[in-house]
């Protein structure tokens, strides 16, 4: 049954080479598939890819703090690729373009938020991009102040950040269920795939892990917890039917990568089962 489904997962989303990626589900349910990988997010190929932006939607600001965190994110690859004179800033400008369009202020888009545009001439591979606004993790104002020049990126508490990470999750997945089923009723095609794909396919990155500073052990947790409460059911419309759905995290940091691993493995077998661990 595990090669089976792990064949089943390869033709929705390509393993890539020369990467790293770990395979499991749900414990009772055999349709919602979950994979970190440790690859570049941009490579995706699939339906939705989730990317952070804060709430000016000016997408990942790496100035005046790289090299603090000693860390890079998924999210800066992601924006990088549309810094070219072609394309200035595309996913920034379509996410301000969608929020005007449904009467949000790009200037004050609410912490876990998000917002669904489409992905543009340079992601050929993916059909939607969800932006959600994700909030800064800090303990003390004064160390912030050093690695950011954004205080609208402020949250009252540590708490209180985690609490809207949390929200950021299940708000992404009722996003895309709300896109899904604005796009069925205007009768249009959602999803970019071959003909004979089975599965829905969503891939984020490690959301809060990167520029906005969440401890990892508990963003893992967050994020563990979110898919554990995701009944797979609720993700597709009445009237389509799929055998898989795939959510799948992709990692640029090899320490985020190994901590998600270490959070999901205590969690096994109550909650989780592993699948495969895959190496190419």
């Amino acid at each position: 049954i595990a090669h089976r489904t792990h064949r089943a997962f390869r033709q929705c989303v390509p393993v890539m080479k020369n990467t790293k990626n770990f395979l499991f589900r749900k414990v009772g349910n055999r349709k919602l598939l979950i994979s970190f990988h440790h690859a570049p997010i941009q490579t995706f190929q699939g339906d939705y890819i989730v990317t952070s932006t804060n709430r000016r939607l000016e997408g990942i600001h790496r100035k005046a703090w790289w090299g603090f965190a000693g860390r890079s994110g998924c999210d800066a690859s992601l924006h990088e690729i549309y810094y070219s004179k072609t394309y200035p800033n595309f996913l920034v400008q379509e996410a301000r373009r969608k929020a005007s369009e449904e009467g949000m202020s790009s200037q004050q888009l609410p912490f876990a938020q998000s917002i669904v545009t489409d992905a543009g001439p340079l992601l050929p591979n993916v059909q939607k991009v969800v932006h959600t606004c994700v909030p800064r993790y800090s303990l003390d104002e004064q160390t912030e102040a050093i690695h950011t020049t954004l205080p609208h990126a402020w949250v009252e508490s540590p708490d209180e950040a985690l609490r809207l990470l949390e929200q950021c999750y299940r708000n992404i997945f009722d996003t895309i269920l709300s896109d899904h089923k604005q796009a069925t009723a205007n009768n249009r095609l959602l999803f970019w795939k071959r003909a004979t794909s089975s599965s829905l396919s969503i891939c984020l990155p490690a959301i809060g892990c990167g520029y906005n500073g969440f401890p990892i052990d508990k963003a893992a947790n967050i994020a563990l917890d979110c898919f554990q409460n995701l009944d797979s059911s609720s993700l597709i419309h009445e009237d389509i039917s799929k055998e898989n759905i795939s959510i799948e995290i992709r990692f640029q940091d090899t320490r985020t990568f190994q901590i998600f691993q270490e959070e999901q493995r205590k969690r096994v077998p109550s909650q989780y089962e592993a699948l495969s661990n895959i190496k190419n």
